[in-house]
């Protein structure tokens, strides 16, 4: 009976601590130092929670008797709860592969044991020493057993054992006075650490820590391990084999690496390799860490010829990924023979002042490289300002420019003259006695404009010098905001380097010559990209250039039109009008201009333009543009295929009109529905005044300055939302042909949208006016929340649909070919006539 009883008694709690949710209580995974004392927390819960911490207490007096299955249990919860990595490091190596069990440290955490006194020692001892009884019960001094395939048995640590040993790995050490290992307070810096002897080995903790410190840029971590052991600082950290410089270098933490090197005063240790035979100053050259590149060069210049397993230098992994370090690895060590990729590196990263230093000082580049450099700088070349960044960027140099000219104007002596000169001119052309007595009127009005001339030159001037100092001030204000504000300094940025790069290409095509055909790859690519100021300084230092055709055949004229570059077309325009050859110039498919043109634009032109009808408009502007040029007949003229240019416009855009109707047939009726719905409130609003209606039926405010501002809105908004409905529904209704497209779409779904926006203000502000009525008569503090809440429903209507009325204002009013105003600064425009007698 009373072995039947015991033998409940051990398997019912047993049972109970089975069912145990142990995420409930151990919710870390022990992984290191930095997560011991959670995980130690929160297991000593769940084990005194089942009443077993005599299994773990290293204090349990000798004698005490352990279940097997308490044992065993408990040493599985702390198994489970343990990471990979530790019980690879802790268990594998230093627990299972020892004789003894007893958690006796390795040679690198003698010290730190050692410093625990004998009272931590003893316990731990003890744990394996103990043996089993003749009942089966485990003492708690006895290390448990299993059993191999050969029938051997092998000794495992028992739980207590286990305990033991994860608390003398994780626990750090007592400081004690012998060590002389204090961090007083008044220690102002790790310099007063006092430097020990050096351990045994270095742990993978330890390289844990430095890794961590590096990653950070505490130095002062990594010096307090560093001056206990000084060969850590060229250990690997990583898995692939980078040492704390290379991490620091890569992390871009300076202050770390010149403190590193400060340490490591062996220019060895410097040169330290990682596991692809990099070394820090390699890792610097990728990530582009100048700062870091200059101190190891000047720690040690040799670092500048390593290679790599892959036979890179530093210079190397620079140019590769394009890094700003190219030109400063090549000033450092000069050769000839990398003068071209140290060109090339500064072209790529922006760099055109050194670039244009680095061509000056090797001109011998040129020889061999002349026409890949145009191209690389062809590939790199920025853009101008835009519209938007150039309205608010200053131009105190044009206002200057602008005023001194205005100012000769006035003294100009010409005005009389030419104007005589003239109506003279007309009167003989048209030599009859109509035209006779019109330039006799002529004549007697040119008095008066004459007289008045000089006083509206006058009050110009007087405006422009009123305009100057304002411009000066806003000129200063601009620069000074430049160095603080992250977006003017980008504009700043973006205008420098369009200057510079002009500059540079200038450079360029001087010492390439006027021979065309070292002009031929740059200029079409040119043409491409849509970089007409490369290809206005090509034509001007080779005209001839224009003939240079790409592997199909197609010379510049004919690729301005096929990818669409609107202004390299603006630019050559002249030429095409001028010269009968360009007009009537074919391709091997017996393709005109206009057949070109009629050709579906690149996917990559395409995807500027929002939507599908916009970019169907901008197909059609292209093609009617081109249909100006070109006589009657050669609109009508057939291809290879047997198609006119017409025919094939149609062929090419039948997938872009599908897409193009159902995209403004679903921007209309999202639009229309928006529209309904206010055209409902505001009529309802209308019939139901605020207040209600005396018995006259009159309105009770209608004496109400608000009523009044409540009315008109609210009217404005009635007829500004059915006229937007109208022209939506008349939008739905069309029958969507190509020439539609063009303007008569555009227009609708301007207006339409345009006086959405003006309804949906007009009753957001009859709302308020309602409000303030009804609440804020004797409460005027809730005009404030009330406009604040008025403005979010405008605001949020402006951001989604502002975007795409401005889009759609710019492509159908703002024109794209004709004379635009960055042609005034072209080198080749139509005052040059060198192209007029070209034969193609």
């Amino acid at each position: 009976m009373s072995s039947s009883s015991n033998a409940h008694d051990v398997i019912a709690p047993v049972v109970s601590a089975l069912n145990v949710n142990v995420s409930n209580f151990v919710s870390v995974k022990l992984s290191w130092r930095s997560n011991y004392k959670i995980w130690k927390a929160q297991m000593l819960c769940l084990i005194k929670s089942q009443g077993l911490f005599h299994i773990i207490d290293v204090e349990c007096p000798p004698g005490v008797d352990v279940v097997p299955q308490y044992e065993e249990l408990v040493k599985g919860w702390i198994l489970g709860s343990v990471s990979e990595e530790v019980l690879e490091d802790i268990w594998l190596k230093e627990v299972v592969n020892e004789p003894s069990s007893a958690p006796q440290t390795s040679d690198t955490e003698g010290s730190e044991i050692d410093e625990r006194g004998k009272e931590s020692q003893s316990p731990v001892a003890n744990a394996t020493t103990e043996s089993q009884d003749s009942d089966g019960k485990i003492n708690s001094n006895s290390p448990t057993e299993s059993t191999k395939d050969d029938g051997k048995k092998e000794e495992t640590p028992t739980a207590r054992a286990l305990w033991s040993k994860l608390d003398s790995i994780f626990t750090p050490p007592p400081i004690s006075d012998k060590d002389s290992f204090r961090f007083i307070l008044r220690t102002k810096s790790v310099r007063d650490i006092p430097e020990l002897g050096k351990t045994e080995r270095i742990t993978s903790e330890m390289l844990y820590r430095l890794y961590e410190a590096a990653f950070e840029g505490c130095w002062w971590k990594a010096k307090s391990i560093l001056k206990i052991h000084k060969g850590a600082a060229t250990k690997a950290v990583t898995e692939n084999g980078n040492t704390i410089l290379h991490v620091a270098v890569e992390m871009g933490h300076n202050y770390f690496v010149e403190k590193l090197l400060e340490f490591l005063k062996d220019g060895e240790d410097i040169g330290t390799k990682n596991n692809m035979g990099q070394t820090a100053l390699h890792t610097a050259a990728v990530v582009g860490n100048e700062y870091a590149a200059r101190i190891l060069i000047q720690k040690r210049k040799e670092l500048l010829e390593v290679r790599d397993f892959c036979d890179r230098s530093p210079f190397d992994s620079a140019i590769i990924n394009k890094k700003h370090l190219t030109a400063y690895l090549f000033k450092s060590s000069p050769d000839p023979e990398n003068a071209f990729f140290a060109t090339c590196g500064a072209l790529n990263t922006k760099q055109y002042e050194l670039a244009r230093r680095l061509l000056e000082e090797y001109t011998e580049i040129y020889a061999t490289y002349d026409h890949l450099i145009l191209f690389i700088i062809v590939l790199a070349f920025p853009t101008d300002l835009g519209f938007t960044e150039s309205f608010f960027s200053p131009s105190f140099h044009n206002v200057r420019q602008k005023t001194v000219e205005r100012a000769s104007l006035l003294y100009h002596t010409n005005f009389w003259d030419k104007c005589v000169d003239d109506i003279s001119r007309v009167g003989h052309i048209y030599d009859n006695t109509c035209c006779s007595w019109l330039v006799k009127i002529s004549m007697i009005l040119l008095v008066p404009i004459a007289t008045l001339y000089p006083i509206y030159q006058l009050i110009c001037l007087l405006i422009m010098l009123l305009r100057l100092p304002f411009s000066m001030l806003y000129f200063l204000l601009w620069k000074g905001l430049a160095v603080t504000v992250p977006l003017i300094k980008n504009i700043e940025k973006k205008k420098n380097d369009y200057k510079e790069a002009k500059k540079t290409l200038r450079l360029i095509c001087y010492q390439m010559g006027t021979k065309s055909s070292v002009y031929r790859r740059s200029i079409i690519e040119a043409v491409r990209q849509g970089a007409y100021e490369v290809v206005d300084e090509i034509l001007y230092r080779s005209p001839d250039a224009i003939k240079c055709t790409d592997e199909e055949g197609h010379n510049v004229i004919q690729l301005a039109i096929i990818n669409r570059s609107e202004k390299v077309f603006n630019l050559i325009r002249h030429i095409i009008e001028h010269t009968e050859s360009s007009r009537l110039m074919i391709d091997s498919s017996k393709n005109t201009l206009v057949h070109l043109a009629g050709r579906l634009a690149p996917s990559s032109v395409l995807s500027r333009i929002t939507g599908a009808a916009l970019q169907l408009q901008r197909e059609l502007l292209w093609f009617e543009e081109v249909k100006k040029l070109m006589s009657p007949f050669e609109l009508i003229a057939e291809n290879i295929c047997k198609e006119t240019p017409a025919m094939v416009f149609t062929r090419e855009h039948q997938d872009l009109l599908m897409q193009g109707e159902d995209w403004m047939k679903t921007t209309a009726e999202s639009s229309s529905i928006t529209a309904a719905l206010i055209v409902t409130v505001v009529f309802a609003a209308a019939i139901t005044v605020p207040g209600g209606n005396k018995d006259s039926g009159t309105p009770v405010f209608q004496e109400e300055i608000a009523f009044t501002i409540f009315a008109v809105p609210n009217a404005f908004s009635l007829f500004t939302s059915m006229t937007s409905l109208l022209l939506f529904l008349s939008i739905l209704t069309t029958r969507f042909s190509e020439r539609d497209f063009l303007v008569s779409l555009p227009n609708r779904l301007i207006f339409g949208l345009f006086t959405l926006f003006l309804s949906t203000t007009s009753m957001i502000v009859t709302f308020g006016a309602i409000l303030f009525l009804v609440f804020c008569d004797q409460r005027p503090w809730m005009m404030a929340p009330i406009i604040g809440f008025l403005c979010l429903p405008i605001s949020i209507i402006v951001g989604i649909k502002l975007p795409l009325l401005v889009d759609l204002i710019k492509s159908t009013y703002v024109p794209i070919f004709g004379k635009q105003s960055y042609l005034e600064s072209c080198r080749t425009n139509r005052k040059n006539t060198i192209f007029m007698d070209m034969d193609y």
